[in-house]
């Protein structure tokens, strides 16, 4: 590409419900309040941009979110003979994010395991984690399933043990929806044999051959979680999610 910037003429930006409609339909920015989106409104700073002129190349690292109030913009890539279009965005979408979206480290392919405080019936399901300090995680929590449910009843405080490397029969069974009340450990169990233990402190027993097991419990607390990156390439919203301790 080439190795040349753009000069960006920057003004305030007066079209505030325009924007806010823009900023609303953009998935990052979809679980924000109106509110939260005002404040990033505040942030934002308007250029234009001339056509055919670079906003930054290969190889460097886009210090921006560039959202596009109209016009258009294309990745080029410029080959020995040729320049090939990769991708094309329009009015609404936003590119550039790659250093300031998804800047949290996560664990998306651990277990958590809970029990529902008044039957004691353990529910093991896949939940994201976001890293957001030493000690806490912020869970993405489905509403209206097994955890959430548990939650509720228990007030958003609840013990949970979070396992990372299991078996294939829990991988399994985590990942199936099973009716209420069901313990998914025994649908692993019936795959193949599988042992559990206790944790040492809380109150949840875990598969024997779990790789690691993190201890911990949900306090009570939320804060913004995301954005994802999907399998399908697309960012999920952020939203306001129950932290794990």
């Amino acid at each position: 590409m080439k190795k040349e910037l753009c000069e960006l003429q920057l003004c305030e930006l007066q079209d505030y419900s325009e924007v806010l409609c823009i900023l609303d339909k953009i998935s990052i920015f979809g679980g924000l309040t109106r509110k939260q989106l005002g404040v990033i409104f505040k942030e934002l700073k308007k250029m234009s941009i001339k056509k055919d002129e670079v906003i930054f190349t290969q190889g460097g690292s886009p210090g921006n979110i560039y959202i596009i109030q109209n016009g258009g913009v294309k990745i080029v890539e410029e080959l020995s003979s040729e320049s090939l279009e990769l991708i094309r965005f329009s009015t609404g979408d936003c590119f550039g994010e790659t250093e300031l979206i998804g800047i949290f480290p996560y664990i998306a392919s651990a277990v958590a395991i809970i029990k529902d405080p008044e039957t004691g019936i353990r529910n093991v399901c896949f939940h994201r984690l976001m890293l957001i300090d030493k000690k806490h995680f912020v869970a993405r929590i489905v509403e209206n399933r097994g955890t959430d449910t548990a939650l509720k009843k228990a007030g958003g405080k609840l013990e949970v043990a979070i396992c990372i490397g299991n078996s294939v029969p829990v991988l399994l069974a985590a990942a199936t929806s099973l009716p209420h009340g069901i313990d998914e450990l025994k649908m692993a169990n019936a795959l193949q044999k599988t042992k559990l233990v206790k944790c040492k402190t809380v109150d949840i027993e875990v598969p024997v051959d779990t790789e690691i097991v993190l201890e911990g419990r949900f306090t009570g607390e939320k804060t913004l979680e995301g954005p994802f990156l999907d399998l399908t390439e697309t960012y999920d919203r952020i939203r306001e999610q129950n932290v794990i301790e």
